[in-house]
């Protein structure tokens, strides 16, 4: 995970604890130093500027004026995605659902209130605030309470859902590891693989820029870039795996 923020830039690390990099100093903090987790799987600010940290084998932590602070009640401390807006953080987890962290209080939601898994590795608010979700098995969306369920019987390309991003033209980029890509606009999928000149089926990351291009990170194709028409591949770059975009 990798956020630029107030405080510098933040990477996030598998089993390396938090680095922050501000004036050309890196400053590595671990379990030593209060984080609850060394594998830090995602990382965002809220609106007061509070840093908030994921690990994927300690739970949640804020860092806020030099110091972390843990926090208990999460209905799984495997977390995998977190995103704020307005006075909540949401967080996304394995096995234990949707968390939603908002005036001192946790609450859960998973597949007994209408989650399609309990697993949600993706999270994004679309431009209408409503909260998309990436769950194993599905594509979900949760508006005013309720959600509603996106499978393969309704156009989603593969039920593996690791990447959500706005599209600017409307509606969403969904990335899916085996699936390729897709986008979902007033009520339809529309799906690009090796076929339509995708290079990879495995989808890593996304971004797309200011001009409306996309740019995705594959997991064993490299770089690839869309304008609307065709895919272009980057292949003066030597990796063949692209974790992160910014």
């Amino acid at each position: 995970s990798i956020y630029e923020g107030s405080g510098g830039l933040w990477l996030g690390t598998y089993g390396a604890g938090l680095v922050k990099y501000l004036n050309g100093k890196f400053t590595t903090f671990t379990t030593a130093d209060g984080l609850p987790g060394d594998d830090v799987r995602s990382i965002c600010e809220d609106s007061g500027g509070t840093l908030w940290i994921g690990t994927h084998d300690g739970g949640l932590a804020s860092y806020q004026n030099g110091s972390f602070k843990r926090y208990g009640g999460l209905s799984s401390n495997l977390i995998l995605r977190l995103i704020a807006k307005d006075d909540a953080l949401w967080i996304g987890t394995a096995k234990g659902g949707l968390n939603r962290f908002s005036n001192g209080r946790f609450e859960s939601l998973n597949s007994t209130d209408g989650l399609p898994s309990d697993t949600v590795g993706a999270l994004v608010f679309d431009g209408e605030g409503n909260l998309w979700l990436g769950a194993i098995g599905a594509l979900c969306a949760l508006r005013d309470g309720h959600f509603t369920t996106y499978t393969t019987r309704e156009g989603l390309p593969f039920d593996i859902v690791c990447l959500l991003t706005p599209a600017r033209q409307g509606g969403l980029w969904i990335g899916t590891f085996g699936g390729g890509l897709s986008r979902y606009h007033n009520g339809v999928f529309r799906s690009y693989t090796e076929k339509d000149g995708l290079a990879s089926s495995q989808i890593n990351s996304l971004l797309e820029d200011r001009e409306g291009r996309l740019w995705i990170g594959t997991y064993d194709a490299g770089l690839l870039s869309f304008d609307g028409k065709r895919f272009t591949r980057y292949k003066e770059i030597s990796s063949k795996t692209i974790i992160a975009l910014f």
